[in-house]
């Protein structure tokens, strides 16, 4: 990869990214209605858990750009895994309800953690 290709890691988002981890997954409990526990339960739980937890990580990855790999391990799952819950998150986005609430989540958990927890999105 060509030295113009490659991305600038902000550092400062993987040392916060457990805390981002904590905000997110509480974020996401309470849209879906379910415990914190059950978003980050090493098992998939009920489906509105498992959705919550699909929110969790979309959010994670695209609101602070962490990559597959360590988010994964920051969340307790394989990276495959997260791939597949930012496309199904991807694809629920075509709902235009769904879109626009996440827009605001998504929105606000960057403008909370640039305030709060120093980190640039």
């Amino acid at each position: 990869m060509a030295a113009a290709e490659c991305e600038v890691i902000d550092l400062d988002t993987y040392r916060r990214g457990p805390e981002l981890v904590r905000v997110a997954a509480a974020v996401a409990a309470a849209l879906f209605a379910v415990g914190a526990g059950h978003v980050t339960a090493p098992v998939r739980g009920s489906a509105r858990a498992a959705l919550a937890r699909q929110v969790e990580i979309y959010l994670l990855h695209v609101g602070f750009g962490l990559d597959p790999a360590t988010l994964g391990r920051l969340v307790g799952r394989d990276r495959s895994t997260v791939i597949h819950a930012c496309a199904a998150i991807e694809d629920r986005r075509d709902q235009a309800a769904f879109d626009a609430a996440l827009g605001i989540v998504e929105a606000t958990l960057r403008r909370w953690a640039e305030r709060f927890a120093g980190v640039r999105s």
